[in-house]
């Protein structure tokens, strides 16, 4: 009887260990799945994360695109100014020189005493100078 009797608390000590040594299981098991929870959770914010800085970078590089698009047609339209400018400067140069022109011719033809012909000077100087304006402002 003794020797039952002692198996039997030798069997209730067993089965006390391994509720506990369960107990801990479970426990250990609790925080394996919340790593894991934790882990797949923080996956998925790396794709997310992934996926919005691949969407950010194409988006780069369409504006990238836009920008070079834009300095070039900058460019373009600087030289155009440029050119305009230029122009610009020549045409108002001929005009000072075609009023130069006329005022000397007024002079000499003053002098001289011709009037007629400084009528014909200035009507085809006058002339002129109205054809510069028009060339102008259709340019």
């Amino acid at each position: 009887a003794r020797e039952v009797l002692f198996e039997l608390r030798k069997a209730a000590k067993d089965i006390g260990n391994l509720k506990e040594d369960n107990a801990q299981l479970k426990i250990e098991m609790g925080s394996l799945k919340a790593m894991l929870k934790a882990q797949s959770e923080t996956k998925h914010n790396r794709t997310e994360d992934l996926e919005a800085l691949r969407k950010k970078d194409e988006e780069i590089l369409v504006l990238s695109k836009q920008l070079s698009k834009c300095e070039v047609e900058l460019s373009n339209e600087r030289e155009a100014r440029d050119e305009i400018e230029k122009s610009f400067k020549e045409e108002n140069e001929l005009r000072i020189k075609l009023e130069k022109e006329v005022e000397d011719k007024k002079k000499i033809d003053d002098i001289s005493g011709s009037g007629r012909k400084l009528e014909r000077t200035n009507s085809d100087t006058a002339e002129r100078i109205q054809n510069m304006a028009i060339i102008t402002k259709i340019e």
